[in-house]
């Protein structure tokens, strides 16, 4: 999905679509997809189905690469995607290297 996607389904220009997102949502377009992802994301972290996995949660919502993900994930919420998924799986350890790794993206 792209921005011009975006805009013509709102029958907007892109400008008129970023113009109307910063007046309203003092965001940009994109900003505000991603954060719904992220929000969407997060819901499937906390309500894990059978064995769901970071990966595949993250893939699921179209974030392709796992680091950026884990990043924008714990800017967002203030822990890495792997610590929510663990917390919900009734697992309350402390934070171990695969939360750092996550958000490193190694």
């Amino acid at each position: 999905m792209t921005i011009n996607d975006i805009a013509n389904a709102a029958g907007l220009s892109v400008r008129g679509l970023q113009s109307a997102f910063h007046t309203n949502l003092t965001q940009s377009p994109l900003q505000h997809l991603r954060d719904v992802r992220l929000d969407r994301a997060r819901e499937d972290l906390i309500h894990p189905a059978g064995g769901a996995e970071v990966r595949e949660v993250a893939n699921r919502w179209h974030f392709a690469h796992l680091g950026r993900f884990a990043g924008y994930y714990a800017d967002r919420f203030g822990e890495t995607p792997s610590r929510t998924l663990r917390k919900h799986r009734g697992r309350t350890s402390a934070t171990t290297s695969d939360d750092h790794t996550a958000v490193l993206g190694s």
